[in-house]
């Protein structure tokens, strides 16, 4: 555009030259003509920007792992005039994996028409995308002037893990033989120790359900619904901490050791669903401060509760605490699958209490060369009876195929 505005100077300054020579009516119109060019060349740009609608579009809101994520970024010009030239910047960010990708498309729009430019990206870890039209500039015809916009246009896509066979040999009723002390997040029940949710009085509730204390305070008749509890023996427990303070830095090995957290927690319940297992899905939200427990029936409870998760990062250790603190409440749960990256002596006094009924697996990613620091803490698991498979990012898929739901690791 530069060079076009110089051209453009140096054509002014030549008919102000051949006006001075030749004062006649072919000069002054020349003159005349290339003085009002760039005016109606704004007018005109003015008036073709207003006349095109820009958004963004997508055929899915999820992709597997290892599939290109396909935009669509779409111009409806209703102007009787094209567009020359409109450039188009994207970006595309990981929240979970902090990955960013920009980039610019350069096109040109047909008059009366929907003009449609296809995107790919491609993400090496799984997460939620952000795919963001960042601005959009138009030019005019003769590339003098330029008119940008920010569209504030953003899709999302969620990039599920990697979901791996592995062999489940339990019965379809272990997971509903006796009540447990966890509570459904999308029902409601008659356990009145506790409180599911609270809303305005309808017509046929019970008086007993009357919060009285909150009605007095909001004049209105307000009813406390009592919990569900869940009749489920099995518990998956995914805690996203990483054990080094260095490792926060270094992103890539970060990203590779909960990309194998979430790809083992989803291969376990996806599983136990294909054998009709109901199971609780448990994980801490660090964000939020809040340790969620998600009952899950159907892989449709698995990949929404993993969108839910996609939505954070992996935290510190400080935070990894209050996850090892929730498995103290796994008082019923005959069978807890711990998945984790993060040991230390903190956690071993926050583990319950086993009892001979209870069974629990500890899913330990490592880093490539385990510590005999780390080494020891699983002993001292597998000392205490606690099911222990190590695994890391490079032989993941191999130790993942040989675990057995039903009685952890074999061959």
């Amino acid at each position: 555009m530069s060079l076009r505005r110089i051209l453009y100077i140096a054509i002014v300054v030549v008919c102000i030259c051949f006006y001075v020579m030749y004062k006649d009516y072919l000069s002054f119109l020349t003159l005349v003509f290339v003085l009002a060019l760039p005016v109606c060349l704004f007018i005109l740009l003015v008036l073709v920007k207003r006349g095109v609608r820009v958004d963004l579009a997508s055929a899915f809101t999820s992709v597997n792992k290892g599939e290109e994520v396909a935009i669509e970024l779409r111009f409806d010009n209703r102007w009787i005039l094209p567009i020359s030239r409109v450039e188009a910047d994207l970006t595309c960010f990981n929240h979970f994996s902090g990955q960013q990708e920009k980039k610019t498309f350069v096109l040109a729009v047909s008059a009366r028409n929907l003009t449609v430019v296809r995107a790919a990206f491609f993400s090496e870890y799984c997460g939620n995308l952000f795919v963001r039209l960042d601005k959009v500039r138009f030019y005019d015809y003769g590339g003098l002037f330029c008119l940008g916009t920010k569209p504030r246009k953003e899709l999302q896509i969620a990039v599920m893990p990697k979901i791996y066979p592995l062999e489940a040999d339990l019965k379809p009723d272990m997971g509903s033989e006796t009540d447990s002390d966890l509570y459904s997040s999308r029902k409601s029940g008659d356990d009145v120790s506790e409180v599911f949710d609270i809303r305005s009085y309808h017509a046929g509730d019970k008086l007993r359900s009357i919060h009285w204390k909150l009605s007095s305070k909001r004049d209105d008749l307000m009813v406390k619904e009592f919990s569900l509890p869940l009749s489920t023996k099995i518990v998956i427990v995914l805690d996203m901490a990483v054990d080094s303070v260095k490792d926060v830095s270094d992103f890539s090995q970060v990203n590779q050791r909960v990309e194998v957290l979430l790809e083992t927690a989803i291969s376990i319940s996806y599983a136990l669903i294909s054998q009709k297992i109901q199971h609780v899905f448990e994980w801490y939200h660090w964000e939020e401060q809040f340790f969620h427990q998600v009952d899950i029936q159907s892989p449709e409870d698995l990949f929404e509760t993993m969108r839910s998760i996609l939505r954070m990062r992996a935290y510190q250790t400080d935070a990894c605490l209050q996850c090892h603190h929730a498995l103290q409440h796994q008082k019923t749960a005959a069978h807890t699958y711990y998945i984790t990256a993060c040991l230390n002596d903190e956690m071993f006094g926050h583990l319950p209490s086993k009892r001979r009924s209870q069974a629990t697996s500890v899913l330990y990613v490592s880093k490539e060369q385990m510590s005999a620091q780390t080494e020891g803490y699983l002993t001292r698991l597998e000392e205490e009876h606690y099911q222990v498979v190590r695994m890391c990012a490079s032989n993941f898929e191999e130790v993942l195929s040989t675990v057995d739901l039903g009685g952890g690791v074999h061959g």
